[in-house]
């Protein structure tokens, strides 16, 4: 996250992006590890927000730990592997590009 206050809020259609004029930085989402769904994908609630993201292309087994997911997206760009699921854990995703960075937490 972003530790200065120095914010300019932009909204272009339904997204919304935080921007630090003075560290020229984006904020960052934070996501947590939730489970596996019946398809092997990873599933992740953006917290303070009431959807969820997964991954579509890295499959995961039912029994795989938080802590191995943790280990994998550890040196990843979650944003360029994360896309909308739906609004529960249960909806088909969308598949659509996330145009924010998120913080696996």
């Amino acid at each position: 996250m972003i530790d200065c206050n120095y914010y300019e809020q932009c909204e272009q259609s339904e997204k919304e992006v935080k921007y630090c004029m003075n560290c020229n930085e984006f904020q960052k989402r934070l996501v947590k590890f939730v489970g596996i769904d019946d398809w092997n994908r990873p599933i992740f609630k953006v917290l303070e927000k009431n959807y969820y993201l997964s991954d579509l292309h890295n499959l995961f087994d039912y029994g795989t730990t938080e802590q191995q997911i943790k280990e994998f997206y550890k040196d990843k760009e979650l944003n360029r592997h994360l896309t909308y699921h739906g609004r529960t854990k249960d909806c088909e995703p969308m598949g659509t590009e996330l145009e924010y960075n998120l913080k696996l937490i």
